[in-house]
């Protein structure tokens, strides 16, 4: 056997046995990794929405990686919200975009766009949204984004806009309130 080959083999055989998993490709191969000892949580959640194309973003950074991160949106500032939450318009939508993550677990990058529809029957969960930029913002609108792992365990959430508290309750982190 060659040098070059004696030397292949030992570092093969030494990168192998290193215990530490790494993931290939998106970060929800491995939420646990054996470099991150935690905590997992939300640590900063963003919106913006661009008037001209009608298109909303959401983005979230999560300390430690992430499975799935999901968006629930209620209006809530509706007239009907305090007599009857149930009659007003409220959305789920999953994170589709994993931007950008950290080898170690360490962090987690997320974004998912939406396109405004212009009907019920054209909103597509995940792809587009009801609500309109211009005529609904902070001011009418409540979010709740929520952190899983693996397993789909919630591992932290976080809400925020214009009631949140009340639209979601006080079991999740209250961004901006």
């Amino acid at each position: 056997m060659t040098r070059i080959a004696i030397l292949a083999a030992t570092f093969i055989a030494l990168v192998g046995c290193t215990g530490l998993e790494t993931d290939t490709g998106d970060s929800w191969g491995d939420t646990a990794s054996a470099a991150y000892a935690g905590p997992w949580q939300l640590s900063q959640l963003d919106w913006s929405c661009e008037p001209n194309s009608g298109t909303w973003t959401y983005y979230a950074l999560t300390d430690g990686w992430a499975s799935t991160i999901t968006l629930d949106i209620v209006e809530t500032g509706d007239g009907s919200w305090t007599t009857d939450p149930s009659a007003v318009w409220d959305e789920y939508h999953v994170f589709d975009q994993n931007l950008a993550y950290a080898e170690d677990g360490s962090w987690d990058e997320w974004q998912v766009s939406l396109r405004s529809a212009s009907s019920f029957a054209n909103q597509v969960s995940s792809e587009s949204t009801l609500f309109q930029c211009g005529y609904h913002a902070a001011d009418s609108l409540s979010w709740k984004a929520t952190m899983y792992d693996d397993d789909n365990q919630t591992l932290d959430c976080g809400v925020w806009g214009h009631r949140p508290i009340e639209a979601y309750g006080t079991s999740c982190y209250c961004f901006d309130c």
